[in-house]
Order: C-alpha cells, then sequence, then structure tokens
C-alpha cells in the first residue's frame, strides 16, 4: 500500500529506500543505538493475545523506515493481524494514507513488515521509543509451554532482514528482543493447597499464605490465588491457612478438589483464577 502523494522528483529516493529494503547483500552487525523489542505476556490456552513491537532509537536524528520480520512456533500460536502501533499512527501525520509505503506480510510461521514513513524527511521518526506495530496471535496449542517470539530473516520472498533506515539513506541492523509468551490452563494445573507454587502441600504454604494476608512491607503475590482458596469458598482469608493446619496436623479434612493430585477446578469460574501459573508446579 501506498499514500499517494509523492511527487516524481522523490520517487527515486524511495526507490532507493525500496531497494535498500529488499536487497540481500551483507548487512554490518547490531547497532546498539537501535533496539527492536517484541513484547512478551501471559495468556490463557484457548485465547487470543496482542503485543507490541517497540522501536529504540538513542541516537540517530532521523529514521526513514524499516523492515523487519518476526517468526513463532506454528505449533503453538497463529498471528491474525499486524497493525499499526500509537507512535505509526501519528508518524507522518495519519493512518494508513500519509505513508509512502507499507507492505505486511502473513505466514504460518511468522509475518514480515516494510515501512517508508516519508522519504521526502518531513514526517520521519528521530529519537525515542515508539510503538510502530500491534500484533494478534491465536493460541492453537492445548498444552501449557513457554514459546518465544524472535526475529528472524525467513519471511517473506525474498525474506525481510531486519534493518532500519536511519540517516544518510544508510540501512542498519538494529539489537533484537525477543518476547516470551507463557501459555497456560484457566485454572488447570492446579493443586489446591500449593499456595506457594512450590509442587508440595505442606507448612510452608500456610506460611506463605499467611505472610500474603496479613502482609510485611514486600509482600509476594501468590501465583495461584485458587490454588490458595483452600476451602474452596473463593476467597481468600485467614480460614484457608487454617483449614490447611488442621488437615495437617490435626488430622482435619483434606482440601476439596483438585488435591492431592493437579487437576481442574470443579467449581472453577469464580474471581480467584491463576493468573500466572508457574508452568511446573504441577509437572
Amino acid at each position: 500500500m501506498t499514500g499517494g502523494r509523492m511527487s516524481w522528483r522523490h520517487s527515486c529516493r524511495l526507490l532507493l529506500l525500496v531497494t535498500i529494503f529488499l536487497a540481500a547483500g551483507l548487512l554490518p552487525a547490531q547497532d546498539p543505538d537501535l533496539t527492536v523489542t517484541v513484547g512478551s505476556t501471559s495468556v490463557m490456552i484457548g485465547d487470543s493475545f496482542t503485543v507490541p513491537l517497540v522501536l529504540d532509537n538513542s541516537f540517530y536524528s532521523v529514521i526513514y523506515g524499516w523492515t523487519v520480520g518476526v517468526c513463532h512456533d506454528s505449533q503453538v500460536l497463529a498471528v491474525t493481524d499486524v497493525a499499526a502501533g500509537a507512535d505509526l499512527l501519528l508518524a507522518n501525520g495519519s493512518w494508513p494514507g500519509p505513508l509512502d509505503f507499507i507492505i505486511i506480510e502473513m505466514e504460518p510461521g511468522g509475518w514480515a513488515t516494510g515501512v517508508v514513513i516519508d522519504a521526502t524527511g518531513p514526517g520521519i521518526l528521530g529519537v525515542g521509543s515508539f510503538e510502530t506495530h500491534l500484533v494478534t496471535y491465536d493460541v492453537v496449542t492445548d498444552s501449557d509451554t513457554v514459546t518465544d517470539v524472535c526475529f528472524c530473516d525467513t519471511i517473506g520472498a525474498p525474506p525481510v532482514a531486519n534493518q532500519i533506515v536511519i540517516d544518510g539513506v544508510v540501512a542498519q541492523v538494529p539489537e533484537q528482543v525477543c518476547g516470551e509468551v507463557s501459555i497456560y490452563h484457566s485454572d488447570g494445573n492446579l493443586r489446591r493447597g500449593d499456595c506457594n507454587s512450590d509442587g508440595a502441600v505442606d507448612l510452608g504454604d500456610a506460611i506463605f499464605e499467611l505472610a500474603y494476608l496479613f502482609p510485611s512491607p514486600t509482600p509476594q503475590l501468590p501465583a495461584c490465588l485458587n490454588a490458595c482458596d483452600i476451602n474452596d469458598d473463593e476467597q481468600l482469608n485467614i480460614a484457608d491457612p487454617i483449614w490447611l493446619l488442621v488437615y495437617l496436623f490435626e488430622g482435619g479434612s483434606p482440601p476439596p478438589s483438585p488435591f492431592p493430585d493437579c487437576g481442574t477446578d470443579p467449581t472453577a469460574g469464580g474471581i480467584l483464577d491463576c493468573l500466572d501459573p508457574p508452568l511446573d508446579a504441577c509437572n
């Protein structure tokens, strides 16, 4: 897609930029003054999520455009949309018309884009941190896992290299920071009573929950709140560690299911989800 506002006297410069984007020649080492980063997140199995791609420029006065390729494991994720980030929406006026050149390609294993903001100069990016794209993925695995979303040079025909066009129409390779996506079941892989998520139910869990309920100056949030709901009343209060202590030392009733093995909470649907459970607590 093009902005449709260029004159013939600027076409040569745009052609030069696009040629640099698509060239397969040798590129310099990664430039520490330029960094591209894919956002990280945690998400439940079956959900969709959106992460930003952020471009940080600590030195160069002019950024004319870039090409970026990002890969993922197609057995775990599927890319469904690549949209303009907040700062690309504002660059050179508005999205998408005033951009001189933009193309987005999505494949089963990743996506790539090429952007020329303004080949004539006024509508460029300078020093700063910029949200350039928002990328949406579907989770297509049914297993708990951690997967990387990383920069690559295998997407597109010809494949797109990761590079930023800066002052003097020079292509620089940015430093590249991958994103990490933690995927988990909602209320799955839960062992009730394992409040500290160490894989066992013991005195340490009661102490951990008491420290959470009556916090020190630096309380530690349980990774799985539902595991701390030891009496399964969809509340966290003093009754939960008391239940566990009576069970451990007085022969009281065991915590409700799932216990002692991991499993799905039969009363799921309350407010105490496992928002970010350690993936090895039930493995």
